[in-house]
Protein backbone atom coordinates (compact mmCIF):
# COMPACT_ATOMS: atom_id res chain seq x y z
CA UNK A 1 0.00 0.00 0.00
CA UNK A 2 2.80 2.35 0.96
CA UNK A 3 4.61 1.61 -2.31
CA UNK A 4 1.48 2.35 -4.35
CA UNK A 5 0.98 5.63 -2.51
CA UNK A 6 4.63 6.56 -3.11
CA UNK A 7 4.34 5.78 -6.83
CA UNK A 8 1.15 7.91 -7.11
CA UNK A 9 2.80 10.83 -5.32
CA UNK A 10 5.85 10.62 -7.59
CA UNK A 11 3.57 10.64 -10.64
CA UNK A 12 1.82 13.82 -9.43
CA UNK A 13 5.18 15.53 -8.87
CA UNK A 14 6.29 14.60 -12.38
CA UNK A 15 3.12 16.07 -13.87
CA UNK A 16 3.75 19.32 -12.00
CA UNK A 17 7.38 19.44 -13.19
CA UNK A 18 6.72 18.86 -16.90
CA UNK A 19 4.94 22.22 -17.51
CA UNK A 20 7.83 23.94 -15.79
CA UNK A 21 10.22 22.31 -18.24
CA UNK A 22 8.11 23.18 -21.26
CA UNK A 23 7.70 26.79 -20.08
CA UNK A 24 11.47 27.25 -20.37
CA UNK A 25 11.41 26.48 -24.06
CA UNK A 26 12.54 29.59 -26.08
CA UNK A 27 9.79 31.70 -27.64
CA UNK A 28 9.76 32.06 -31.40
CA UNK A 29 11.84 35.06 -32.62
CA UNK A 30 9.98 38.33 -32.13
CA UNK A 31 10.34 41.32 -34.49
CA UNK A 32 11.52 44.50 -32.73
CA UNK A 33 9.86 47.55 -34.24
CA UNK A 34 11.70 50.88 -34.69
CA UNK A 35 11.03 53.32 -31.86
CA UNK A 36 10.26 56.90 -32.94
CA UNK A 37 10.72 60.02 -30.79
CA UNK A 38 10.90 63.75 -31.34
CA UNK A 39 14.46 65.09 -31.68
CA UNK A 40 13.76 68.22 -29.65
CA UNK A 41 10.85 68.79 -27.28
CA UNK A 42 10.75 72.60 -27.46
CA UNK A 43 11.18 75.21 -30.19
CA UNK A 44 10.75 78.97 -30.35
CA UNK A 45 9.21 80.50 -33.48
CA UNK A 46 8.72 84.23 -34.01
CA UNK A 47 8.57 84.67 -37.78
CA UNK A 48 9.33 82.53 -40.82
CA UNK A 49 9.70 78.77 -40.50
CA UNK A 50 11.43 76.06 -38.50
CA UNK A 51 11.93 72.36 -39.10
CA UNK A 52 10.60 69.95 -36.47
CA UNK A 53 12.20 66.52 -36.61
CA UNK A 54 11.66 62.97 -35.41
CA UNK A 55 14.20 60.18 -35.16
CA UNK A 56 14.02 56.39 -35.23
CA UNK A 57 16.39 54.37 -33.06
CA UNK A 58 17.10 52.12 -36.05
CA UNK A 59 16.84 52.66 -39.80
CA UNK A 60 13.57 51.05 -40.99
CA UNK A 61 13.46 48.57 -43.87
CA UNK A 62 10.45 50.39 -45.36
CA UNK A 63 9.20 53.97 -45.21
CA UNK A 64 7.61 54.92 -41.89
CA UNK A 65 4.71 57.37 -41.82
CA UNK A 66 3.97 58.90 -38.44
CA UNK A 67 0.76 61.00 -38.37
CA UNK A 68 0.51 64.02 -36.09
CA UNK A 69 -2.26 65.49 -33.99
CA UNK A 70 -2.33 69.17 -33.04
CA UNK A 71 -3.45 69.93 -29.51
CA UNK A 72 -6.29 72.42 -29.05
CA UNK A 73 -7.46 74.48 -26.10
CA UNK A 74 -6.66 77.61 -24.16
CA UNK A 75 -3.37 79.28 -25.12
CA UNK A 76 -2.98 77.04 -28.17
CA UNK A 77 -2.33 78.44 -31.63
CA UNK A 78 -4.74 77.42 -34.34
CA UNK A 79 -3.44 75.56 -37.37
CA UNK A 80 -4.19 77.48 -40.54
CA UNK A 81 -4.68 80.73 -38.63
CA UNK A 82 -1.56 81.10 -36.48
CA UNK A 83 0.68 78.58 -38.17
CA UNK A 84 0.76 76.00 -40.95
CA UNK A 85 2.36 72.58 -41.32
CA UNK A 86 4.08 71.38 -44.47
CA UNK A 87 2.56 67.90 -43.94
CA UNK A 88 0.26 66.04 -41.59
CA UNK A 89 2.74 63.23 -41.04
CA UNK A 90 6.45 62.69 -40.60
CA UNK A 91 8.08 60.39 -43.14
CA UNK A 92 11.23 58.45 -42.30
CA UNK A 93 12.47 56.90 -45.50
CA UNK A 94 13.74 53.33 -45.68
CA UNK A 95 17.38 53.14 -44.62
CA UNK A 96 17.27 56.56 -42.93
CA UNK A 97 16.57 57.61 -39.34
CA UNK A 98 15.27 61.17 -39.55
CA UNK A 99 12.12 62.83 -40.82
CA UNK A 100 10.97 66.47 -40.67
CA UNK A 101 8.02 68.74 -41.26
CA UNK A 102 8.12 72.53 -41.52
CA UNK A 103 6.15 74.79 -39.19
CA UNK A 104 5.51 78.24 -40.67
CA UNK A 105 4.18 81.26 -38.83
CA UNK A 106 1.26 83.16 -40.39
CA UNK A 107 2.49 86.80 -40.26
CA UNK A 108 -0.97 88.34 -39.89
CA UNK A 109 -1.56 86.38 -36.69
CA UNK A 110 1.47 87.68 -34.78
CA UNK A 111 0.05 89.76 -31.95
CA UNK A 112 0.85 91.03 -28.46
CA UNK A 113 0.61 87.66 -26.73
CA UNK A 114 2.53 84.39 -27.05
CA UNK A 115 0.78 81.19 -28.05
CA UNK A 116 1.97 77.64 -28.64
CA UNK A 117 1.52 74.71 -30.98
CA UNK A 118 1.77 71.24 -29.48
CA UNK A 119 2.48 68.52 -32.04
CA UNK A 120 1.69 64.99 -30.86
CA UNK A 121 2.93 61.85 -32.59
CA UNK A 122 0.20 59.29 -33.25
CA UNK A 123 0.57 55.52 -33.09
CA UNK A 124 0.68 53.60 -36.35
CA UNK A 125 1.89 50.50 -38.12
CA UNK A 126 5.52 49.46 -38.24
CA UNK A 127 6.84 51.46 -35.28
CA UNK A 128 6.44 52.20 -31.59
CA UNK A 129 6.52 55.59 -29.88
CA UNK A 130 9.25 56.60 -27.47
CA UNK A 131 8.74 58.56 -24.25
CA UNK A 132 9.30 61.95 -25.95
CA UNK A 133 6.40 61.68 -28.37
CA UNK A 134 5.35 65.31 -28.61
CA UNK A 135 6.96 68.72 -28.99
CA UNK A 136 5.92 72.27 -28.22
CA UNK A 137 6.51 75.20 -30.57
CA UNK A 138 6.27 78.53 -28.75
CA UNK A 139 4.65 81.06 -31.09
CA UNK A 140 6.24 84.27 -29.87
CA UNK A 141 4.59 87.68 -29.86
CA UNK A 142 5.60 90.65 -31.97
CA UNK A 143 7.61 91.91 -28.99
CA UNK A 144 10.08 89.00 -29.20
CA UNK A 145 13.48 89.16 -30.89
CA UNK A 146 15.59 87.10 -33.28
CA UNK A 147 18.98 85.50 -32.60
CA UNK A 148 21.14 84.59 -35.59
CA UNK A 149 24.62 83.36 -36.37
CA UNK A 150 26.47 85.86 -38.56
CA UNK A 151 27.87 83.03 -40.68
CA UNK A 152 25.98 79.99 -41.91
CA UNK A 153 28.97 77.86 -42.98
CA UNK A 154 32.70 78.36 -42.38
CA UNK A 155 35.99 76.48 -42.61
CA UNK A 156 38.31 76.02 -39.64
CA UNK A 157 41.81 74.81 -40.44
CA UNK A 158 43.92 72.34 -38.50
CA UNK A 159 45.45 74.00 -35.43
CA UNK A 160 43.66 77.29 -36.04
CA UNK A 161 41.39 79.13 -33.60
CA UNK A 162 38.61 81.32 -34.91
CA UNK A 163 35.92 83.54 -33.42
CA UNK A 164 32.30 83.48 -34.56
CA UNK A 165 29.42 85.79 -33.74
CA UNK A 166 25.72 85.77 -32.99
CA UNK A 167 23.60 88.86 -33.53
CA UNK A 168 20.27 90.00 -32.13
CA UNK A 169 17.57 91.63 -34.25
CA UNK A 170 14.01 92.81 -33.84
CA UNK A 171 11.32 91.15 -35.89
CA UNK A 172 11.32 94.25 -38.09
CA UNK A 173 14.91 93.41 -39.10
CA UNK A 174 16.59 96.25 -37.23
CA UNK A 175 19.31 95.63 -34.67
CA UNK A 176 18.25 94.85 -31.09
CA UNK A 177 20.45 95.95 -28.18
CA UNK A 178 19.99 94.17 -24.87
CA UNK A 179 19.19 96.45 -21.89
CA UNK A 180 21.40 94.28 -19.67
CA UNK A 181 24.17 91.74 -20.19
CA UNK A 182 22.59 88.59 -21.65
CA UNK A 183 24.10 85.12 -21.91
CA UNK A 184 23.12 82.61 -24.56
CA UNK A 185 24.01 78.92 -24.48
CA UNK A 186 25.37 77.04 -27.49
CA UNK A 187 24.22 73.50 -28.27
CA UNK A 188 25.96 70.95 -30.45
CA UNK A 189 23.60 69.29 -32.92
CA UNK A 190 24.71 65.73 -32.27
CA UNK A 191 22.60 64.33 -35.11
CA UNK A 192 24.32 66.47 -37.75
CA UNK A 193 27.81 66.82 -36.22
CA UNK A 194 30.53 64.25 -36.80
CA UNK A 195 33.47 65.92 -35.02
CA UNK A 196 34.15 64.93 -31.41
CA UNK A 197 34.59 67.60 -28.75
CA UNK A 198 37.93 67.39 -26.99
CA UNK A 199 39.42 65.29 -29.78
CA UNK A 200 38.70 67.18 -33.00
CA UNK A 201 37.79 70.59 -31.59
CA UNK A 202 37.34 72.54 -28.39
CA UNK A 203 35.51 75.67 -27.27
CA UNK A 204 38.26 77.95 -26.01
CA UNK A 205 35.98 79.91 -23.64
CA UNK A 206 33.12 77.49 -23.10
CA UNK A 207 29.73 77.30 -24.79
CA UNK A 208 28.37 80.57 -23.39
CA UNK A 209 27.97 83.61 -25.64
CA UNK A 210 27.75 86.88 -23.75
CA UNK A 211 26.07 89.91 -25.31
CA UNK A 212 27.08 92.98 -23.31
CA UNK A 213 24.53 95.54 -22.16
CA UNK A 214 23.41 97.91 -24.93
CA UNK A 215 25.08 95.68 -27.54
CA UNK A 216 23.61 93.43 -30.20
CA UNK A 217 26.43 90.94 -30.82
CA UNK A 218 28.37 88.34 -28.89
CA UNK A 219 31.21 86.02 -29.86
CA UNK A 220 32.63 82.59 -29.09
CA UNK A 221 35.78 80.76 -30.20
CA UNK A 222 36.50 77.27 -31.45
CA UNK A 223 39.90 75.65 -31.96
CA UNK A 224 40.50 72.84 -34.45
CA UNK A 225 42.53 70.18 -32.63
CA UNK A 226 42.75 67.39 -35.17
CA UNK A 227 41.26 66.71 -38.59
CA UNK A 228 40.02 63.17 -39.18
CA UNK A 229 38.20 61.87 -42.21
CA UNK A 230 34.54 61.44 -41.37
CA UNK A 231 34.88 63.48 -38.17
CA UNK A 232 35.15 66.92 -39.66
CA UNK A 233 31.80 68.67 -39.18
CA UNK A 234 30.50 70.66 -36.23
CA UNK A 235 26.94 72.04 -36.28
CA UNK A 236 25.91 74.49 -33.56
CA UNK A 237 22.67 76.16 -32.59
CA UNK A 238 21.65 78.61 -29.88
CA UNK A 239 19.63 77.03 -27.07
CA UNK A 240 16.06 78.26 -26.69
CA UNK A 241 15.77 81.34 -24.53
CA UNK A 242 12.65 83.20 -23.42
CA UNK A 243 11.84 86.14 -25.69
CA UNK A 244 14.15 85.03 -28.53
CA UNK A 245 13.62 82.84 -31.58
CA UNK A 246 16.08 81.53 -34.20
CA UNK A 247 16.37 83.48 -37.43
CA UNK A 248 17.39 82.54 -40.96
CA UNK A 249 20.85 81.46 -39.78
CA UNK A 250 19.61 79.28 -36.94
CA UNK A 251 22.71 77.07 -37.12
CA UNK A 252 26.35 77.41 -38.08
CA UNK A 253 28.25 74.57 -39.76
CA UNK A 254 31.98 74.58 -39.03
CA UNK A 255 33.95 72.32 -41.36
CA UNK A 256 37.30 71.18 -39.94
CA UNK A 257 39.83 71.17 -42.75
CA UNK A 258 43.42 70.18 -43.31
CA UNK A 259 45.64 72.77 -44.98
CA UNK A 260 45.02 73.28 -48.67
CA UNK A 261 47.38 71.11 -50.70
CA UNK A 262 48.92 73.18 -53.50
CA UNK A 263 50.87 70.26 -54.98
CA UNK A 264 50.28 69.97 -58.70
CA UNK A 265 50.28 71.92 -61.95
CA UNK A 266 48.11 75.04 -62.22
CA UNK A 267 47.16 76.80 -65.46
CA UNK A 268 46.29 80.50 -65.57
CA UNK A 269 42.65 81.61 -65.85
CA UNK A 270 43.14 85.36 -65.51
CA UNK A 271 42.99 88.31 -63.14
CA UNK A 272 39.63 88.20 -61.37
CA UNK A 273 39.26 91.59 -59.68
CA UNK A 274 40.15 94.24 -62.26
CA UNK A 275 36.81 95.97 -61.69
CA UNK A 276 38.03 96.82 -58.17
CA UNK A 277 41.03 98.61 -59.70
CA UNK A 278 38.73 100.47 -62.06
CA UNK A 279 36.78 101.78 -59.08
CA UNK A 280 40.03 103.27 -57.81
CA UNK A 281 40.41 105.05 -61.16
CA UNK A 282 43.16 102.79 -62.53
CA UNK A 283 43.48 102.27 -66.29
CA UNK A 284 42.92 98.50 -66.47
CA UNK A 285 44.15 98.34 -70.07
CA UNK A 286 47.68 98.38 -68.64
CA UNK A 287 46.96 95.69 -66.02
CA UNK A 288 48.79 92.36 -65.98
CA UNK A 289 47.31 89.79 -68.35
CA UNK A 290 47.26 86.14 -67.32
CA UNK A 291 46.08 83.18 -69.42
CA UNK A 292 46.47 79.42 -69.83
CA UNK A 293 50.06 79.84 -71.04
CA UNK A 294 51.04 80.89 -67.52
CA UNK A 295 51.71 77.82 -65.39
CA UNK A 296 52.65 77.38 -61.73
CA UNK A 297 53.92 74.05 -60.38
CA UNK A 298 54.06 73.17 -56.67
CA UNK A 299 55.75 70.04 -55.32
CA UNK A 300 55.92 69.29 -51.60
CA UNK A 301 53.82 70.12 -48.55
CA UNK A 302 53.01 72.85 -46.05
CA UNK A 303 55.12 71.12 -43.42
CA UNK A 304 58.31 70.73 -45.47
CA UNK A 305 57.84 73.51 -47.99
CA UNK A 306 57.08 73.47 -51.71
CA UNK A 307 59.34 73.56 -54.72
CA UNK A 308 57.78 76.37 -56.74
CA UNK A 309 58.38 76.52 -60.50
CA UNK A 310 56.74 79.31 -62.54
CA UNK A 311 56.60 79.06 -66.34
CA UNK A 312 55.15 82.39 -67.42
CA UNK A 313 54.54 83.99 -70.81
CA UNK A 314 52.66 87.08 -69.63
CA UNK A 315 53.99 90.04 -67.69
CA UNK A 316 53.38 88.01 -64.51
CA UNK A 317 57.00 86.98 -65.11
CA UNK A 318 57.95 90.53 -64.08
CA UNK A 319 56.89 89.55 -60.55
CA UNK A 320 57.72 85.87 -60.09
CA UNK A 321 60.54 85.48 -62.63
CA UNK A 322 61.28 82.00 -63.92
CA UNK A 323 63.63 80.35 -61.40
CA UNK A 324 62.59 77.26 -59.47
CA UNK A 325 62.80 77.85 -55.70
CA UNK A 326 61.52 76.70 -52.31
CA UNK A 327 58.53 78.50 -50.82
CA UNK A 328 57.53 78.09 -47.19
CA UNK A 329 54.25 78.35 -45.32
CA UNK A 330 54.21 81.27 -42.90
CA UNK A 331 50.74 81.51 -41.31
CA UNK A 332 47.01 81.79 -41.83
CA UNK A 333 45.78 85.37 -42.18
CA UNK A 334 42.42 87.04 -42.68
CA UNK A 335 41.61 89.32 -45.58
CA UNK A 336 38.49 91.18 -46.57
CA UNK A 337 36.63 89.90 -49.63
CA UNK A 338 33.80 91.69 -51.39
CA UNK A 339 30.94 89.58 -52.74
CA UNK A 340 28.55 91.86 -54.61
CA UNK A 341 27.28 94.28 -51.98
CA UNK A 342 28.48 92.25 -48.98
CA UNK A 343 31.91 91.88 -47.39
CA UNK A 344 33.39 88.92 -45.56
CA UNK A 345 36.67 88.07 -43.86
CA UNK A 346 38.29 84.93 -45.32
CA UNK A 347 41.27 82.85 -44.17
CA UNK A 348 44.13 82.56 -46.69
CA UNK A 349 47.62 81.04 -46.54
CA UNK A 350 50.60 83.37 -46.35
CA UNK A 351 53.54 81.85 -48.23
CA UNK A 352 57.10 83.19 -48.25
CA UNK A 353 58.38 83.31 -51.84
CA UNK A 354 62.04 84.31 -52.36
CA UNK A 355 63.42 85.99 -55.47
CA UNK A 356 60.34 88.11 -56.21
CA UNK A 357 60.58 91.45 -58.00
CA UNK A 358 58.25 93.44 -55.77
CA UNK A 359 58.27 96.32 -58.28
CA UNK A 360 56.25 94.05 -60.62
CA UNK A 361 57.85 95.90 -63.52
CA UNK A 362 60.00 95.38 -66.59
CA UNK A 363 61.64 98.76 -66.00
CA UNK A 364 62.66 98.44 -62.34
CA UNK A 365 63.88 95.63 -60.10
CA UNK A 366 63.82 95.08 -56.35
CA UNK A 367 64.14 91.37 -55.58
CA UNK A 368 63.35 90.04 -52.11
CA UNK A 369 61.38 87.41 -50.24
CA UNK A 370 57.75 88.37 -50.69
CA UNK A 371 54.60 87.43 -48.84
CA UNK A 372 52.22 85.93 -51.39
CA UNK A 373 48.80 84.61 -50.44
CA UNK A 374 47.20 81.43 -51.77
CA UNK A 375 44.09 79.37 -51.15
CA UNK A 376 42.11 76.72 -53.04
CA UNK A 377 38.49 77.54 -53.89
CA UNK A 378 35.84 76.32 -56.30
CA UNK A 379 35.24 78.53 -59.34
CA UNK A 380 32.86 77.63 -62.16
CA UNK A 381 32.69 74.13 -60.72
CA UNK A 382 36.46 73.64 -60.92
CA UNK A 383 39.21 73.37 -58.30
CA UNK A 384 40.93 76.74 -58.47
CA UNK A 385 44.10 78.18 -56.97
CA UNK A 386 43.73 81.81 -55.97
CA UNK A 387 46.94 83.85 -55.82
CA UNK A 388 46.74 87.24 -54.09
CA UNK A 389 49.57 89.70 -54.67
CA UNK A 390 49.75 92.62 -52.26
CA UNK A 391 53.49 92.64 -51.43
CA UNK A 392 53.98 94.80 -54.49
CA UNK A 393 55.33 98.35 -54.76
CA UNK A 394 54.35 99.83 -58.15
CA UNK A 395 56.66 102.10 -60.09
CA UNK A 396 55.35 105.64 -60.41
CA UNK A 397 53.29 105.99 -63.56
CA UNK A 398 52.71 102.26 -63.90
CA UNK A 399 49.62 100.17 -63.09
CA UNK A 400 48.62 100.34 -59.44
CA UNK A 401 50.82 103.31 -58.51
CA UNK A 402 47.98 105.73 -57.77
CA UNK A 403 46.44 103.23 -55.30
CA UNK A 404 49.74 102.40 -53.58
CA UNK A 405 50.39 106.10 -53.03
CA UNK A 406 47.50 106.12 -50.54
CA UNK A 407 48.19 102.75 -48.88
CA UNK A 408 46.70 102.60 -45.39
CA UNK A 409 49.93 101.42 -43.77
CA UNK A 410 52.01 104.10 -45.51
CA UNK A 411 54.27 101.50 -47.12
CA UNK A 412 53.46 102.30 -50.73
CA UNK A 413 52.38 98.70 -51.26
CA UNK A 414 49.15 97.25 -52.64
CA UNK A 415 47.94 96.11 -49.20
CA UNK A 416 44.58 97.85 -49.75
CA UNK A 417 44.00 96.43 -53.22
CA UNK A 418 45.71 93.12 -53.95
CA UNK A 419 45.76 91.61 -57.42
CA UNK A 420 43.85 88.31 -57.33
CA UNK A 421 44.73 85.78 -60.02
CA UNK A 422 43.03 82.43 -60.63
CA UNK A 423 44.70 79.22 -61.81
CA UNK A 424 42.93 75.93 -62.52
CA UNK A 425 44.43 72.55 -61.72
CA UNK A 426 45.79 70.60 -64.69
CA UNK A 427 44.86 66.92 -64.31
Amino acid sequence: MKKAAFRFLSYLMLLAFVPALTSCDPEPDQVTLPQVSVVKSHYNLATGSIEVSVKSDVAPAADLKIPVRIATGEGMGKEGTDFTLSAQEFVIKAGEQMGSITVTRVPASIGDNDAKAVINLESGNGYTLGLTNYCEVALLSKNSNIVNFIDKAVNLYDGDTASFEIELRKQTGTSYSTPAETTFQLEVDTDLSTAVEGKNYQFTDGKNVVVAAKKSKGSFSVKCLNVEEGKDKLVLRVADQAGFAPGANATITISLKAFDNFTGKWEGLGVQNLTDFALWGEDTSTAPVVDKNDVLVFEGSHEKGYTFTPTLKSNLKNYFGSDSRTVKYSKLVERMYIYGISMKMEKIFEMLVPGVNVKFSASATDKKEAKVYFRIIEFDGKETLECSIEDWYPVKGEFGASIAEWSSDGSGSMVDQPLRIYFTRVK
